[in-house]
Order: structure tokens, then C-alpha cells, then sequence
């Protein structure tokens, strides 16, 4: 859960919201959001499908990003 709000987070002070971030990436505005809520802050498997993967990775990446700036 604590991955799921760190992201919502740093979108946030970016000025995005998920629904914003997930239109501007090309991704359906729901399958980003249940993709969080299904794979954030799981780290025992990765999501099954492509979209989910690819959707999860970036959003990952992007926060990553942000800790380091």
C-alpha cells in the first residue's frame, strides 16, 4: 500500500493526477488505475500481462526518478 500512495504522491507534486498520467502515456485511464491498486507495492511477481507490466514499470521509473532529482 505504501508504494501505491508514494506514487499517487509524486504525481501529485508533479501536478499530475493517475488519470491525467495515464492519458498523457497512451494507457486507459482504468486499467491504470486498477493496475495500481492490483501490483503497487507487491514485489513477489511482476504484473501477468504486457499493458499491466509496461503501465507498472513506468510508473515505477518515473518515482524513481523523481527520489533522485
Amino acid at each position: 500500500m505504501d508504494e501505491i500512495l508514494e506514487i499517487k504522491r509524486r504525481l501529485k507534486d508533479k501536478g499530475l493526477s493517475l488519470r491525467q498520467w495515464s492519458l498523457a502515456h497512451g494507457f486507459n485511464e482504468h486499467t491504470a488505475n486498477t493496475t495500481l491498486k492490483r501490483w503497487g507495492g507487491r514485489k513477489d511477481r511482476a504484473p501477468h500481462g504486457g499493458i499491466s507490466r509496461e503501465i507498472m514499470n513506468k510508473l515505477r521509473k518515473e518515482v524513481k526518478q523523481e527520489a533522485k532529482a
